[in-house]
């Protein structure tokens, strides 16, 4: 916009100005008059002010006569700041402007709260736009914080998938996942199968090699195999322990049976005081003709079991004749026909002994007699001792054999009948006993301090990692983060 304006200037001091167009800026402060001396006063003024209060001049004459005379600091005290209400009339005219000028200006608290708001609708509640203003910031940073938020859908699908990858069959770790439980439905609390798996192994820790308790149950399963219905060798130990209670310790009458042992050590074969009622000399020699299996061989009931276990693993022989053996079949067969074979020679001794002492004179008679007793409980010794030594030595040639023969067991049973023959033939065996030694206690090493009279400060960087701050920390992260939709 172009300014135009006149000044018409007479002899008779008049002084006009015409207005067509003035261009000002609407925060200016125009002058309008006219001034001479201002020392003296020769100052006229139209109009001071804002030129947006500024009248329409368009077309306007403003006449002077030369006469006004005012002073220009009381019509305008900003006219210089040498004018005694410079200082006041300047800060009106700044709190006019901008009541944000100071704090002392009409106005300042509105226009500040104003301000702030513009800048941050967050600045207060009472903000217009706050609301919006708030959902927005809250959905920036969690878009789980109202469904209202623009990414709502998408960050609930992913919040449910890191949750629980089986949600939809669009989740990244649903394949994964699917793999994962298969394999082991306890890997995670999700997993399909996962409370059937807690019942199963609840149940029974040998249901599933994934159970927790499976490596224990089976350890103890090598130790008793009766613990757990699934042991590998529970069917065979309970067919064993239902024929004989003393065969393991394991067994769960064990205990009881052992027990009776003290009571009635005839009560199980096992017993370790067990042994058939022995037969007197003349007894043995009238039944040399028989094989009887069923007494005691040796009088020791360990050598006995040795026999009976052998001769109970050995295939069965064909029944001998009633008066001569001829081909015994097993060891126990063997050393009862020893025995017999030596009581028949002793038997004849002893026979021609009492004919001879029956030629002799009567007044001996009873001394007679009394030797021949006690020849017959020397004689009975004897036999005794020889069969234990015979049956001691049979006892370790067959657990030479058992041992040798022991990778030929097909069968568990067979394995453990084999097993006991070698174990049980162990004690036989000459200087056995020496390895039964006590190793006696030694001093071993003795303590010491590593740092005396020191006093050990913990680590204080560990220690607030050690402290339980990160897990509380980071509670409270994981609940300002899930849990801020119930707040």
């Amino acid at each position: 916009m172009v300014a135009t304006f006149s000044v018409n200037i007479n002899n008779t001091g008049y002084i006009g100005l015409t207005y067509d167009s003035v261009n000002l800026n609407s925060y200016r402060n125009p002058l309008i008059g006219i001034a001479g001396d201002i020392s003296k006063g020769e100052y006229s003024q139209y109009y001071f002010g804002q030129a947006s209060a500024l009248p329409n001049l368009a077309g306007t004459t403003i006449t002077f006569t030369g006469t006004e005379t005012t002073d220009v600091c009381i019509v305008n005290p900003l006219f210089s700041t040498s004018c005694a209400g410079y200082a006041q009339a300047y800060y009106d005219q700044q709190c006019s402007y901008n009541a944000l000028y100071d704090s002392g200006c009409p106005g300042y608290t509105e226009a500040y709260y104003s301000q702030q708001c513009s800048i941050n609708q967050l600045y207060d509640v009472g903000c217009p736009g706050y609301a919006q203003a708030y959902l927005d910031y809250q959905c920036n940073l969690d878009a789980l914080y109202s469904t209202s938020c623009a990414g709502y859908a998408q960050a609930y699908y992913d919040q449910q998938c890191t949750l629980d990858p089986f949600y939809d069959t669009g989740c990244t770790g649903y394949q994964t996942a699917v793999t994962a439980c298969t394999a082991n439905p306890l890997s995670q609390t999700y997993c399909p199968g996962y409370q059937t798996a807690v019942t199963e192994c609840t149940a029974n820790g040998l249901t599933h090699t994934y159970c927790p308790s499976y490596a224990l149950e089976q350890q103890l399963c090598g130790l008793d195999p009766l613990s757990n219905l699934l042991c590998t060798g529970y069917a065979t130990a309970n067919l064993e322990c239902n024929s004989n209670p003393l065969l393991h310790s394991y067994c769960p009458t064990y205990v009881t049976t052992l027990a009776a042992c003290s009571t009635d050590p005839q009560s199980n074969t096992m017993c370790p005081g067990y042994s058939t009622v022995t037969t007197t000399v003349t007894e043995v020699a009238e039944a040399s003709a028989e094989v009887v299996t069923t007494p005691s061989v040796t009088g020791d009931a360990a050598v006995d079991r040795i026999i009976n276990t052998v001769a109970s693993t050995a295939p069965a022989a064909a029944p001998a004749a009633a008066v001569t053996i001829t081909a015994p079949a097993t060891v126990a067969e063997t050393v009862v026909a020893a025995v017999t074979a030596e009581a028949k020679t002793e038997e004849k001794a002893e026979e021609t002994t009492a004919e001879t002492k029956e030629e002799t004179k009567t007044e001996v008679a009873s001394t007679t007699t009394e030797k021949t007793e006690t020849k017959k409980q020397t004689l009975r010794q004897e036999i005794a001792a020889k069969r234990k030594e015979a049956a001691m030595n049979s006892a370790v040639t067959a657990g030479k054999e058992a041992s040798e023969n022991l990778d030929k067991a097909t069968s568990l049973a067979a394995q453990v009948a084999v097993q006991n023959v070698v174990m049980a033939a162990m004690g036989f065996t000459p200087g056995f006993q020496r390895y039964n030694v006590i190793m006696p206690d030694g001093v071993g090493y003795r303590p010491y301090q590593v740092y005396p009279n020191q006093r050990n400060v913990d680590n204080a960087r560990t220690l607030r990692r050690m402290s339980g701050a990160s897990d509380r920390l980071h509670t409270q992260m994981v609940d300002q983060q899930y849990n801020r939709i119930n707040n």
